[in-house]
């Protein structure tokens, strides 16, 4: 998932199948079902597109015109200005899924609650064991099965037991270091490079989902052994 962020910009038209309802001026607002069939077929614009959900209110997929696709929901503010949530890419998001957390943020917001700090807080309380699922889900596909298999394996047998509980958000240089000494007792100084580069690529992905801020993956500053 990615951080909040606000955008309160007008629904562009575009061009997908489906039932299409309201209209401002000449311009159609798009409202359909989002699927996973929709979503996969929605084509980029000159401009950024946002269709709307017909279920959820305010659920929306967003599209930029370099074709990166992503979940959110809109909000109406006390000041009547609006807010988007982010709510996740369309990579590693279903439409279901997206929509079942649209829902549950709309619950949080229709209560008086503040939605927005309600996911600051959920995100920054992700700890490893979450995030691994979230690459098995979302990232694992996209690695050849040879090395699905040694991922799968570092992260059962080292990450999980070792950090596994630990918080994203705290995860330090020295945490690393430590990783490293204690898998690299016996002999196995490749397998603890393996494992910190297994690391390094779960905390690129918690920078974009927006688990940690950009630039801190501490992996990044582990020496390389000489020699």
């Amino acid at each position: 998932m990615g951080l909040p962020r606000s955008d309160g910009g007008d629904d562009t038209q575009c061009q997908v199948q489906g039932p299409c309802r309201g209209r401002v001026g000449n311009r159609a607002k798009l409202r359909v079902s989002l699927t996973d069939t929709r979503v996969k077929d929605a084509k980029a614009g000159i401009s950024v597109i946002r269709i709307r959900d017909s279920a959820v209110p305010g659920f929306r997929l967003r599209i930029t015109p370099a074709g990166a696709k992503g979940f959110c929901v809109a909000f109406q503010r006390k000041d009547g200005k609006k807010a988007n949530l982010t709510i996740g890419k369309a990579e590693t998001w279903t439409a279901k899924a997206a929509s079942e957390k649209a829902a549950a943020l709309r619950k949080v917001h229709d209560e008086g609650k503040d939605a927005r700090a309600y996911v600051q807080e959920e995100r920054s309380g992700q700890d490893v064991d979450a995030l691994i699922k979230v690459w098995r889900e979302g990232y694992r596909h996209g690695l050849k099965p040879t090395s699905q298999a040694s991922y799968d394996d570092l992260m059962k047998v080292v990450i999980s037991p070792t950090m596994g509980r630990r918080l994203v958000k705290d995860l330090s240089h020295q945490d690393v270091k430590d990783l490293h000494r204690k898998t690299e007792k016996g002999g196995h100084e490749t397998n603890a490079n393996r494992a910190v580069a297994v690391l390094s690529r779960l905390l690129s992905i918690a920078e974009k989902e927006g688990w940690r801020a950009q630039g801190t993956n501490p992996c990044r500053q582990l020496e390389k052994p000489s020699g």
